[in-house]
């Protein structure tokens, strides 16, 4: 996916999480949950790359808006985003985020639901 979205490899990218740590640097890593092109699959996988280095790295996972050139891409629903945090939990990161909530959550009851599976996670 990193090919389609940049044109480019993402090897490097894979190194970074640790070259950046070896070099004393602070590492707060974010990823967009976009439906049809990053979903928990690919969450996952990043989740258990950062968490090989070090399951502390803070992992914040932003819901995508359609804006510009992606406008015809959906934004992800609370069920996407329940599932990709729960994989990324999963995969061993302690740190885990949620952000751009009004992007997803669009009730009470979605805030109910948020609250009951990530608490403090947002």
């Amino acid at each position: 996916m990193h090919r389609r979205l940049t044109g480019a490899s993402n090897d490097w990218v894979l190194r970074l999480p640790e070259e950046i740590l070896n070099r004393g640097f602070v590492l707060e890593v974010l990823s967009l949950l976009i439906p049809g092109w990053v979903e928990t699959e690919q969450i996952e996988k990043i989740a258990s790359l950062l968490a090989g280095v070090d399951q502390s790295i803070p992992f914040t996972l932003l819901a995508f808006f359609p804006q510009y050139q992606m406008k015809h891409v959906s934004a992800p629903n609370l069920e996407q985003i329940l599932s990709a945090y729960e994989a990324a939990r999963a995969a061993g990161l302690d740190q885990v985020r949620l952000g751009n909530l009004g992007i997803f959550v669009k009730s009470e009851e979605d805030y109910e639901k948020l609250a009951a599976a990530a608490p403090g996670g947002w």
